[in-house]
């Protein structure tokens, strides 16, 4: 099916999403859609290279070109883009990451593609960038992280970090916003960074070959509420967890050590031994502490 656009009809939004294209993307003739400033053509089989075009759109804030069969490298953008959102997530893109100057940047989503290199986020130079989505390439070591960066949510799982990157995930300590991490089904191996960004709340690390202890200095963290170390080995003493830690996965991770958090107290002071084989939401925990704490001593006196 062939797409021909008529610029002269154009406004800000341009939306074919969801239909059944199946050819080259149609370019923009040079100086055409001055007042475009969303296109979304996602979700359909549109093949071949993005045009050189896209990246000069003058006013465009918002640029989707996800789900569809589109390959080869990243257009340029011009500097002084004024593109805000840039999703372009299952393709079969490649490349390493590219150089951009988009400094306006929020929101970037790279998801199941064939993008292959290190990972230098520095040469993105999109200095408010917040939402970065990488998961699902074949990204690798080293992993460069400039200063000052503003991301809250940075997804990488499924991509090609192993025990080479040096630090393992020690650069998360230069991102201080951070507030959603997702480095799952990557071969990190080794252990947990000793502390993680201030800001915090979401922390997925499934299926990474680590083979640690949950650092003690984690039970001060001020905002951590989702941990989710499933399919590794977490060994050692678990200490007292975050104050506002709901949900807890150490699942299919043979955790050998003792558990020695809050509700261990409630019961008898002392450390228990426990495996933990299971997703262990807390405030199931804390109703079975209480429970327990509340049963008479006669009646177990007498069972």
């Amino acid at each position: 099916m062939r797409v021909c656009v008529h610029v002269c009809c154009l406004r800000s939004r341009l939306d074919l999403s969801n239909n059944d294209y199946s050819t080259t993307l149609p370019p923009f003739p040079l100086g055409s859609a001055p007042e475009l400033a969303v296109l979304d053509l996602s979700s359909n089989s549109f093949r071949g290279e993005i045009p050189p075009s896209y990246g000069a759109l003058p006013t465009l804030t918002s640029l989707n070109l996800g789900a569809n069969l589109l390959s080869g490298d990243l257009p340029t953008f011009l500097p002084g883009s004024q593109l805000q959102f840039l999703v372009l997530n299952n393709n079969n893109l490649s490349g390493s990451l590219p150089h951009m100057d988009l400094g306006l940047l929020l929101v970037l989503d790279l998801t199941s593609n064939a993008f292959t290199g290190a990972l230098d986020l520095a040469r993105l130079r999109a200095p408010v960038l917040m939402d970065l989505r990488l998961g699902g390439n074949a990204f690798g070591c080293p992993i460069v992280v400039p200063p000052n960066s503003r991301v809250q949510r940075l997804s990488l799982g499924s991509n090609r970090f192993d025990s080479t990157c040096q630090g393992g995930m020690s650069f998360l300590s230069g991102m201080a916003h951070v507030q959603v991490f997702d480095g799952s089904n990557n071969a990190w191996g080794g252990e947990l960074p000793l502390y993680l960004p201030g800001e915090m709340r979401s922390f997925h690390c499934l299926h990474c070959a680590l083979d640690t202890p949950l650092p003690a200095t984690w039970q001060y963290h001020p905002t951590l509420s989702l941990l989710f170390l499933s399919g590794n080995r977490v060994r050692g003493t678990m200490f007292t967890m975050p104050f506002g830690l709901t949900t807890l996965d150490l699942s299919s991770c043979n955790f050998a050590g003792d558990v020695f958090m809050s509700f261990t107290y409630m019961v008898s002071g002392q450390r228990v031994p426990f495996t933990l084989h299971y997703t262990f939401p807390l405030r199931l925990a804390w109703a079975w502490a209480w429970a327990w704490a509340c049963v008479p001593r006669a009646f177990l006196c007498a069972r």
